[in-house]
């Protein structure tokens, strides 16, 4: 699971360290677990579930090297330890029938992982447990099976040995622990399977949607895949069945009645909720037919097909801050830097299909002629009045528009993958993002006009003269006559509104439903809609170069698409590698102490260290690293997590009350640069190497180093040597006596006593480390005429061939 889910595997350790152990610090609560834990994805396998949980177990050390956690656990001993998750299955609208649980392995389905999980296997490969096997894992009670949640608190007894190293996190838990404290995590992953029952319901209604539960009653029962369900239609004297709606999704049928008996439904586990409404004619006894009128079913006559399904996606993973880079991620980034992730993409994606369906109305009509006939017979003046009818079928074509298919995604919200993000991946919501409006309705019919009855043809007068005339035929005459009297059918399309604007026009009409426009075409996205910054690489990452990144962006359905449109998940190709190297220097220095150094000829190369004196090693965090964005000359302190410096000769703190044995690695303190010690007396001279390194705060156990910095990404530490000189010391020489009897008075207290005066002749006026010993003239040498004490042999030299005494003090091995 993720970084903030800890389990119990060190009960107590907190109460236990404060009360019984040598005190330091780390944060004992980072081994309590979570109440239980929900997981939100899963993969799915026809109406089965996976989601692989990652237990694991921490050990712990403190700064008497005790091992504390459970009784002395430690890894890589053999030992097994109890790792206790409580998990949270949650389906609403389902009904679970079985929880089962694993041990995940490299060879399972590695879909198990990726699609339950947002980090990657190999982030845990190496600190993966090694022999743990199934009947480590604790039985276990299912609670709220044949519910939509069930809680499964299930304990691994894992073995603490790791497939390659356990993950070092004392850095991640407690980086202000001791020097001394350890904290090592071995994982297991848990691979867990959770059956579920699909849901079948069926209900019965008018086709004005008025439940007729009361006579049909609803069926509901689960779905189980292999089986088949049929629809068939209920029996009623009141009612005759008319179609269906079905929908396999949550929300329940929506558009027109699909005329027809609906098949039989194979289950296969690909969805979760099967709803189909069965829909009713009522009769009645007084209804009758429509007369006059026939029209043709309407077929389709053509269709319009716009899509945009590409999301053009980009994405940058790069360090904080954008526009303002501190490193090339391509080239080092150090663990503790922390990165931001941006991706871009069209703001909507959409496919639509638009059919043009046609049809014709032939509607039987009668047109009435009157004809006025008038002519002369003999002295008179005839007239008559004739009524003709003429029967025409009128065909009156209509034409609307539907939609076949229409589907438009909103972003959801992008993942991006890569070793540097906490935990290998992050997801990155929204922000201040709208997604598309889209309002449809499969509402497009066709209404065929009254049939008109008979048509008044108007009348016409015909003058025969002598003679009756005759009638004449004028049905084809006035046939547009009887086309222009018959109605139009009149017709809608389907709806399409997308985001306020007309796409397809439901407006009642005549003959031509409008054509469709188009849906504006996407637009990529504001750098700030998929932006997330402040991703810190987790201290404990090691140096790795080119990590590969992938991603995904998400698409919902907007609400108004097609039944068929199923959320979108597409890869995002093309994002940079991120090269984790956190960088370290040494570039140390030693005093040289010239000063005090006696030797006539000083060894060139080597700086002198004199025995029973002080000297100072500095240690910078400063120096010059890889000549890339971020690194160069500069301060690596932040990314340090020791220095050190190690002497093969043995020396004295500062204050002189702690002895370090030769060969010890000695912490300094990372923001101190000079440090000093004392060298002892008893200290071998000669040629020595002073040895520094400076750890990175990643660095593994096993660590590589190398010379001045971590140039090479395989190294962890940066080392350098002084080399050195241990030198003694003469100091102190005096003369304390001289055979001459002219100077007998001068040493002796008087003549032929051996009781000394205390009269001493010094070299220089200053001590061994150059304070004023408090000698002045003429006790200093050389002794010549002028030192005697008595005036009267101020003129006197020690004459030759007498003896003298002296003494001198020195440091040397």
């Amino acid at each position: 699971m993720k970084k903030t889910q800890r389990i119990l595997a060190v009960l107590l350790v907190g109460v236990l360290l404060l009360l019984q152990l040598p005190p330091f610090s780390f944060l004992t609560n980072k081994a309590a677990a979570e109440t239980e834990i929900t997981p939100l994805s899963y993969y799915a396998d026809k109406n089965d579930r996976y989601f692989v949980g990652m237990m694991y177990f921490d050990m712990w050390k403190n700064t008497a090297g005790k091992w504390v956690t459970d009784d002395g656990k430690q890894p890589g001993k053999g030992m097994h330890g109890e790792a206790t998750f409580t998990y949270k299955f949650q389906f609403p609208g389902r009904k679970i029938k079985n929880v089962t649980a694993r041990l995940y392995t490299a060879s399972d389905n590695r879909e198990y992982f990726t699609k339950s999980r947002s980090d990657l296997y190999q982030d845990y490969s190496d600190a993966m447990s090694k022999g743990t096997e199934e009947k480590d894992i604790r039985p276990f009670q299912k609670q709220g099976i044949g519910t939509d949640t069930t809680i499964i608190p299930i304990t691994v007894n894992m073995k603490l040995n790791a497939e390659l190293q356990a993950r070092n996190i004392k850095y991640e838990s407690c980086p202000n622990c001791a020097k001394e404290v350890e904290a090592w995590r071995i994982f297991q992953p848990i691979l867990f399977k959770i059956e579920l029952d699909g849901g079948l319901t069926v209900k019965h209604f008018t086709d004005a949607e008025k439940p007729l539960d009361a006579i049909f009653p609803p069926r509901s029962e689960d779905l189980k895949v292999g089986q088949t369900y049929d629809f068939t239609p209920g029996s009623n004297p009141n009612y005759e069945y008319v179609g269906y709606k079905k929908s396999s999704k949550a929300e329940p049928p929506s558009g027109n009645i699909t005329p027809g008996q609906l098949k039989s439904l194979t289950y296969d586990g690909k969805f979760e909720q099967y709803t189909v409404n069965l829909y009713y004619k009522e009769l009645k006894p007084e209804e009758e037919p429509p007369t006059g009128v026939k029209c043709t079913r309407p077929t389709s006559a053509g269709s319009q097909s716009d899509k945009y399904l590409d999301p053009m996606v980009s994405a940058v993973i790069k360090a904080d801050q954008r526009e303002e880079h501190r490193f090339d991620v391509a080239k080092g980034i150090p663990t503790s830097e922390s990165l931001y992730s941006n991706v871009i993409a069209r703001n909507y994606l959409f496919k639509n299909t638009f059919q043009q369906l046609k049809g014709e109305c032939a509607y039987n009509v009668k047109l009435k002629r009157t004809y006025e006939l008038e002519w002369e017979d003999i002295n008179d003046t005839r007239h008559m009045t004739i009524v003709e009818y003429y029967k025409y079928e009128i065909v009156k074509p209509y034409s609307y528009w539907t939609i076949d298919n229409l589907e438009v995604y909103g972003i959801k919200n992008a993942q991006l993958r890569n070793y540097a993000l906490p935990g290998g991946g992050i997801t990155i919501p929204t922000r201040n993002y709208t997604p598309p409006a889209v309002e449809s309705a499969t509402n497009g019919k066709y209404y065929p006009g009254p049939a008109p009855g008979i048509i008044d043809g108007g009348s016409k007068y015909i003058y025969g003269g002598k003679s009756m005339p005759k009638v004449p035929n004028e049905e084809r005459e006035l046939e547009p006559v009887a086309q222009e009297r018959t109605p139009d059918v009149e017709v809608e399309n389907d709806t399409v509104n997308f985001d306020g604007k007309t796409i397809m026009d439901h407006k009642r009409v005549k003959k031509e439903g409008p054509t469709p426009g188009k849906i504006l075409a996407p637009e990529k996205i504001g750098q700030d809609v998929l932006y997330s910054p402040g991703h810190v690489i987790e201290m404990f990452k090691v140096n790795k170069a080119n990590t590969p990144s992938s991603g995904t962006i998400n698409y919902n359905v907007i609400p108004g698409s097609s039944e068929e449109a199923e959320d979108k998940a597409l890869p995002i190709a093309g994002i940079n590698t991120v090269t984790v190297h956190t960088p370290v220097v040494m570039y140390p220095s030693i005093t040289d102490d010239k000063p005090h150094n006696q030797k006539v000829y000083p060894t060139a190369g080597r700086a002198a260290l004199i025995l029973d004196r002080p000297f100072t090693v500095t240690i910078p965090t400063k120096g010059q690293h890889r000549d890339i964005l971020g690194y160069g000359n500069r301060d690596y302190a932040k990314y340090t997590a020791y220095k050190q410096v190690m002497f093969e000769f043995p020396v004295f703190n500062q204050d002189k009350k702690k002895y370090i044995p030769a060969g010890s690695w000695i912490d300094i303190p990372v923001n101190q640069e000079d440090t000093t010690f004392n060298m002892p007396v008893w200290v071998d001279e000669g040629d020595y190497t002073v040895h520094f390194r400076s750890i990175a705060e990643n660095a593994p156990k096993d660590f590589t180093w190398e010379k001045m910095a971590n140039f090479d990404l395989a190294n962890h530490v940066a080392i350098n040597t002084i080399p050195v000189q241990v030198i003694g010391r003469l100091y102190d020489f005096r003369i304390t006596d001289i055979g001459d009897y002219d100077w007998e008075q001068v040493f002796r207290t008087k003549k032929g006593s051996s009781q000394h005066t205390g009269a001493l002749y010094w070299v220089g006026p200053n001590g061994i480390d150059g304070a004023l010993r408090g000698n002045q003239f003429p006790f200093l040498l050389p002794i010549r005429p002028g030192s005697h004490t008595n005036e009267g042999y101020k003129n006197i030299a020690i004459k030759t061939g007498y003896h003298y005494s002296a003494t001198r003090y020195s440091i040397s091995a």
